[in-house]
């Protein structure tokens, strides 16, 4: 073979694994994941982060809201692998979007169990008071 065809083949087989990567990059740059919940609407990006968060006047007035956000991201993050699956057509059956999803699933795994009791409700014994704050001998004590 002549070597100059055979740098023309290795230019133009080099040339695409370029073209191919810079697809995969940008089809996993847009790859978002939203999700609703309760009056909670959001979305996270390509790499987990919360980009768009949506309430109504009901859910900002729950006391909970922190915790209930929270943990609608991390059900958004843990959605991300499949939404990269689907998301990111040039790579589609290759070892490169098996590391992709493998990668993601192990930075957003499934969240924990939820812990969320609505309305913040615990219960409490016959002798625990229920004013946390002035059982401790607050200020205006």
């Amino acid at each position: 073979m002549d070597p100059g065809e055979l740098l023309d083949g290795m230019e133009t087989g080099l040339a695409q694994v370029v073209r191919t990567a810079e697809a995969v990059r940008n089809e996993m740059a847009a790859v978002t994941v939203h999700l609703s919940e309760a009056g909670i609407s959001l979305t996270v990006n390509h790499m987990g982060n919360l980009i768009a968060l949506d309430l109504t006047n009901t859910a900002r007035e729950d006391p909970a809201l922190g915790k209930r956000i929270l943990r609608l991201v991390q059900e958004a993050q843990a959605k991300l692998p499949d939404a990269m699956r689907a998301g990111v057509p040039s790579a589609r059956g290759t070892q490169t979007l098996d590391a992709i999803v493998s990668q993601t699933r192990a930075m957003f795994p499934e969240p924990a169990a939820d812990e969320y009791v609505p309305g913040g409700a615990r219960t409490r014994t016959a002798d625990e008071p229920d004013d946390d704050y002035y059982s401790r001998g607050g200020l205006f004590r």
